[in-house]
């Protein structure tokens, strides 16, 4: 591994040959999710949610997902694990969805398999995210996707006041395939890279 200084001074690994692209990395962490999950839990429970009890549901299965990703990766690669991932959370989604009758607990568990998705999945983001940007860049691109993020939740608080929890939640799970395309390119070009 060679080393190639940047403008501040800092050594960084060259992680592209010259000719080479970064790879395009998906944000598939779906913020909409928290400006829904309220509402659609409410709806099904009915008076008394017990949100905090829910909430640390939520991150307990968060911390199980990342801990899941740590284990899994051992037969598989990142980019294998990152598909996976991107898989269960749109089957996750989908679950509430195409239920016939969404009770409580169905919808719950729904929403508890996607938070240890995104447990699952924020390191192998990490991962990706640091073959593909260079460490001089990285705050800087990954500050550039911000603003549009921003635009994502809004747009999503203000669809699920219109349309319902349900349009919310499947705005979520539309987006997910499309992730999983940008991963897969991202992942043939990282094969192809280091070829």
């Amino acid at each position: 591994m060679r080393c190639e200084p940047l403008a501040r001074g800092r050594p960084t690994r060259a992680h592209n040959a010259p000719d080479a692209r970064p790879a395009p990395i998906p944000l598939t962490r779906s913020y909409a999710f928290v400006s829904v999950w309220v509402p659609a839990l409410g709806a099904l429970y009915g008076e008394g949610l017990p949100h905090g009890l829910i909430f640390a549901m939520f991150m307990l299965c968060i911390t199980a997902g990342g801990s899941l990703f740590s284990a899994s990766q051992f037969g598989l690669g990142v980019p294998a694990v990152a598909s996976l991932v991107l898989c269960a959370a749109f089957g996750s989604m989908l679950l509430p969805l195409v239920s016939p009758s969404p009770s409580f607990g169905r919808v719950l568990a729904a929403f508890c398999l996607f938070e240890a998705t995104i447990g699952a999945f924020n390191p192998a983001f990490g991962v990706l995210r640091a073959e593909a940007i260079p460490p001089g860049i990285q705050s800087t691109v990954m500050n550039l996707y911000r603003l549009p993020l921003n635009f994502v939740v809004a747009g999503g608080t203000r669809l699920g006041s219109v349309g319902g929890w349900q349009a919310v939640v499947l705005m979520n799970s539309l987006t997910l395939p499309l992730a999983l395309a940008l991963q897969t390119v991202a992942a043939t070009q990282r094969k192809d890279r280091r070829d």
